[in-house]
């Protein structure tokens, strides 16, 4: 298993994606995003994502975050790109190894914020 460290400078390698893998309900995931879940077994973080599109319909530009608090719970917030909280979901038990992640839903693109 890899330290947080490690986890994050996998996915700084990610800087653009030219191919996009289809997804939930209509949406692509990019490069990063795949690894990201696939490094952190957090396919669940993607899927919240994708369960709340049709709450965030006409919201092009969504930053999302999950962060852990404590050692097994957590919270996933999404705001609109201006800090105004679109989205909280507590989430009462994850076994997600690093303290955060962060990814970005642009036109029905989910994407790392370095992936931009």
């Amino acid at each position: 298993m890899m330290n947080e460290q490690e986890f994050n400078n996998e996915l700084k390698q990610f800087t653009g994606s030219e191919v996009l893998y289809k997804y939930i309900l209509g949406l692509k995931i990019t490069l990063g995003v795949k690894k990201a879940c696939e490094l952190s077994s957090c396919w669940w973080f993607a899927d919240i994502l994708g369960s709340y599109q049709y709450k965030l319909i006409g919201e092009e530009f969504q930053v999302w975050k999950l962060r852990k608090i404590g050692e097994s719970k957590a919270i996933v917030i999404c705001e609109d790109g201006n800090k105004n909280e679109l989205i909280r979901q507590h989430i009462p038990y994850t076994d997600f190894p690093f303290s955060e992640l962060n990814f970005w839903c642009i036109k029905n693109i989910i994407l790392l914020p370095n992936e931009y």
